[in-house]
Order: structure tokens, then C-alpha cells, then sequence
């Protein structure tokens, strides 16, 4: 019962999610990296489509399913495959839509070196250049007062906190390829090929508007990055003279216009591609929240009526259940092990920005335009909500895989040797959580922890703005 080479569609760091018709051909529900070593039945039968008729459709009061009930949009497809076409493009992301085998591939050869070399200057932007505009700041104000009062620090910490978090996410997407390349065809593919294995019916009126919301979380995505990017685009070329920007604190006498358009086009483009890498990412989060999590919380859930489940009886036979829940296990492992790692560093620089923007909205109002006051409270604000959203959910997944093992112990096996063998699998089982792999794991009480921690961070920055500024 182990997983061969062969058997394994992982051998290059890449698998198939478009075609549905080559997804019928493949038999293993998943693919997983052949660097992992687990255990899966060999048997053929386990995802088998059962034939549906008309007449137990009839009973639900649904209608019988088809195959393309299942895809998703194509709108989905074209927004995604034209981020990674801009990515790879500017120089951000080695990935391609490998139409003709129907796979995210990734590129090795000079795509892959222009990014390597694109987070190498990103990186010594963040960590070299705008530190060093900052001392300029400093030694350019008569006193602490006056370096206080300028505005220019605004952008320029609000810039540094945005290039490191940009460094942090590229540098993993960018040295482990093969890895993000298993995920995102490894999710992709599960969207579309379980629903064909074991959705018996359906309700078309709950799947499209299950189909509009996400659609419509997309669009609210792409929205609010598209304001992100023209911001940006709009301050650049206005004031190419900020101290976000490279051309700070040089005079006007010696920017040329080739030196004005270089330097405004190149800060602008890369905040571009950066901005795309965050939306694709959050599209990938709001894939797995709308058709992933619902199959551990409503479908592999035991102890309801069977009316109440969208999916076959044969979803929960111990063979399926075992399969589908190592299937969700060994995907968050991989998430954990290779991309987690960057998720207690986010949730500092998320609590750094939020606490910037409210002592600067707080103590500095009337220094302000309108336009500032804008931008730093829409930042504090839309920061901080959509952190505690990504907080909340992943928080009832880790709850949900824990009612879900639980109510394992109600099932109605078939005979005392399933019973058994069900019980001592639910023993080897950890909840579903999302962490670094290691200690740091996201429960439900981690949203209110990360609440607390930002009202008493802001506490004590206000006491200690106060007192040592004299405020």
C-alpha cells in the first residue's frame, strides 16, 4: 500500500487541475509529493463513480448531476492563469498555465534566475535603502520634534513594512516552487475531481449563489488591490521625490526625464507584481474556504441524517473517510511545513502597520490631508479585519477537525472489526490546523489573542507616545 513513483504524478513538482477529462483518468483523489511517504490503499474500487438515477434525485427534490456541475467558472480560470502570466512577465513568480497538459508548471531556467535576482533587490531594498532614507530623515530635522512632525515617515515606514512583507512572501514562493506547484494543482484538482466522485445531487439554486458570493469575494479582491496598485502608481509619478521612493532626497536639478520615468516606472511595476502575488494568494484562501472546508464540516461530519448530506453513503465508509481526511492532512502538512513558517512573521508586520496608522491617525490629525487621513485609516482598518477574518476561519478549521473525530465514535460501522479499525485510526489523527509546522498552530481562540495583544500593544504605544514625546 505504498505509493510508487509510478503512481505518483508528482514527479516533477507538478500535476493536472484543468481538463476534467483528464482528471477522470487518473485515479488517485489527490497527488503528494513521492519525498512523502504515506500509505493508501490499492484498491480501485474506492473512487469509482456510483450511478445516480433520476428517481433518487426526485426524492431530494434535486436534480441529477452532470460533469460540468463541478467545474469552475471560467472567469476563475482566466483571472488565474493571467496572474501568473504577469507575474512570470515582471519577474515575480517562475509559474505558468500549462494549457496543453492542463498543470501550473514552473519555469528553471532564466525565468527562475530573473526572480532570484528580483527578490535579491527587493530584499536589499527593504532591509538597506530605506532604512537608510530614514537616517536621512532623522540627520535632515533639527529635532525630534520636527523629524516627528514630517510627514514623509508615513510612507516611509508604511513602505518598509510592505517591502518585507513582500521579501517574506516571494522569497518562499520563489525557493520552493515545486512545493507552491503540488498545492495549487493539488487543490485545484480536488475542487473539481471529489464532487465527481461522490456528490450524488445537488440544489442548483444553492450552487449558484454559492457560485455569485465567490465570485463576488473575487471581484471585492481584485477591487481592493486594483485601488492598492493605482495609489501607488498615481504618488509614484506625482512626488517621485518621496522617501518611499528611490529617487528621495535627490534634487530636482539632477532628475532628468529618462532618470524620473526609469525610476517611478520600475518602483511602480514592482509594487504591481507585488500587489498580484497578495491577490493571488488570497484567491487560493478563498478556493479552499468555499469547497474544501465544507467537505470536513458538513460531509465527512458523522452522526446526521444521511438526507442532510450532498454526498453518497460511500464517503463515509471507513476506506473513504481514511482516505480523504490523509488526503486534507497531508496537504496542510505540506502547507505547514514549507509556507508556514511565515505566518507569525506576517501577523508581527500586520500588527506593526495597524499600530503605526492609529498613532499617526490619533496624535497627528490635524498635520494631515484629507487623503492621508484616508489612506491611513482605511489601512488600519482593512488590514486589521481582513487578518481577523484569515484568523477566524482557519481557527474553525482546527475546530471543526475536532468535532468531525469526534463524532467519528456515533458511526454505525459495519461489524466490530470497522469499529476497531475506525477507532484506532481516529487515535493517530491530529486536528486540521493551519501553523509553522512545529508549535505554532492557529485554534479559535487565536483571533481574540491577536485582538488582545493589538489593544494592549496600542496601550502602552500611546502611553509611551505620550510621555516621551511630551504629547
Amino acid at each position: 500500500m505504498k505509493i510508487s513513483p509510478k503512481s505518483s504524478i508528482y514527479q516533477d513538482g507538478n500535476s493536472s487541475w484543468i481538463s476534467l477529462s483528464t482528471l477522470a483518468r487518473r485515479p488517485n483523489l489527490f497527488t503528494f509529493s513521492n519525498r512523502l511517504h504515506f500509505h493508501l490503499p490499492k484498491t480501485t474500487e474506492m473512487f469509482e463513480i456510483l450511478p445516480r438515477t433520476t428517481h433518487s434525485a426526485k426524492l431530494k427534490r434535486r436534480v441529477p448531476i452532470k460533469r460540468t456541475d463541478f467545474q469552475l467558472s471560467k472567469f476563475y480560470f482566466y483571472l488565474l492563469k493571467t496572474l501568473f502570466d504577469l507575474l512570470r512577465f515582471f519577474g515575480f513568480a517562475p509559474f505558468y498555465a500549462d494549457t496543453t497538459l492542463g498543470k501550473i508548471s514552473y519555469s528553471s531556467d532564466l525565468c527562475y534566475g530573473r526572480c532570484i535576482h528580483n527578490w535579491l533587490w527587493m530584499t536589499a531594498y527593504a532591509v538597506i535603502v530605506l532604512p537608510t532614507h530614514a537616517v536621512q530623515l532623522h540627520l535632515a530635522s533639527d529635532d525630534i520634534q520636527s523629524f516627528r512632525s514630517n510627514k514623509s515617515i508615513i510612507y516611509l515606514v508604511l513602505g518598509i513594512l510592505f517591502c518585507c512583507t513582500v521579501t517574506l512572501v516571494m522569497g518562499t514562493v520563489i525557493l520552493n516552487p515545486s512545493v507552491i506547484c503540488q498545492l495549487v494543482n493539488s487543490l485545484l484538482k480536488y475542487v473539481e475531481s471529489f464532487p465527481v466522485k461522490y456528490v450524488s445531487t445537488i440544489d442548483p439554486v444553492h450552487e449558484r449563489l454559492k457560485m455569485r458570493l465567490f465570485e463576488t469575494l473575487i471581484l471585492i479582491t481584485v477591487g481592493s488591490m486594483t485601488f492598492v496598485i493605482s495609489f501607488v502608481f498615481i504618488h509614484c509619478f506625482l512626488h517621485p521625490t518621496a522617501s518611499a521612493y528611490p529617487t528621495f532626497n535627490v534634487s530636482k536639478e539632477y532628475i532628468s526625464l529618462p532618470i524620473y520615468l526609469f525610476s517611478c516606472t520600475w518602483f511602480s511595476l514592482s509594487a504591481f507584481a507585488s500587489v498580484l502575488m497578495i491577490m493571488a494568494i488570497l484567491m487560493f484562501a478563498e478556493l479552499y474556504f468555499f469547497y474544501v472546508f465544507p467537505v470536513l464540516r458538513n460531509e465527512m461530519k458523522l452522526g446526521k441524517a444521511e438526507s442532510r448530506y450532498k454526498t453518497n453513503g460511500l464517503l463515509r465508509e471507513p476506506h473513504h473517510l481514511v482516505v480523504n481526511w490523509r488526503a486534507q492532512e497531508i496537504l496542510l502538512k505540506i502547507f505547514n511545513v514549507e509556507i508556514g513558517l511565515i505566518i507569525v512573521p506576517i501577523q508581527g508586520i500586520v500588527t506593526a502597520i495597524v499600530l503605526f496608522c492609529s498613532l499617526s491617525v490619533v496624535f497627528q490629525w490635524h498635520l494631515f490631508r484629507f487623503n492621508t487621513k484616508i489612506l491611513l485609516t482605511g489601512a488600519a482598518i482593512w488590514i486589521t479585519t481582513g487578518w481577523s477574518i484569515i484568523l477566524f476561519m482557519t481557527g474553525q478549521q482546527y475546530q471543526v477537525s475536532i468535532h468531525t473525530l469526534e463524532s467519528w465514535k456515533s458511526g454505525r460501522w459495519d461489524g466490530k472489526l470497522n469499529r476497531n479499525y475506525m477507532l484506532k485510526f481516529k487515535r493517530s489523527c491530529r486536528p486540521l490546523g493551519f501553523g509553522d509546522g512545529k508549535r505554532y498552530v492557529i485554534t479559535p481562540l487565536k483571533v481574540l489573542e491577536f485582538a488582545d495583544s493589538l489593544s494592549s500593544n496600542m496601550f502602552r504605544a500611546f502611553i509611551t507616545y505620550a510621555e516621551v514625546l511630551g504629547v
